[in-house]
């Protein structure tokens, strides 16, 4: 199965971001969504993940995150 992982900006699919990963039974695998942007006071980011069927099982073993900021 095709599972889907993007990066969303308030609520919107940020451009780039969007990657996908084939997915077996029983298999384990990794993936990288990456991208750059800015963020305002309020703003705020999801990761979000779909697959191309329901009834798609994915197991996360761990996940790391890094918001990294610059000043302008």
């Amino acid at each position: 199965h095709d599972v889907e992982w993007a990066l969303f900006k308030n609520g919107v699919e940020i451009v780039g971001s969007r990657s996908i990963r084939t997915i077996g039974t029983g298999t384990w695998g990794s993936i990288s969504v990456s991208s750059v942007t800015t963020l305002n006071q309020n703003d705020y980011i999801e990761i979000k993940t779909k697959a191309d069927t329901n009834n798609v099982e994915v197991n996360y073993a761990n996940i790391y995150v890094s918001i990294i900021g610059m000043s302008a």
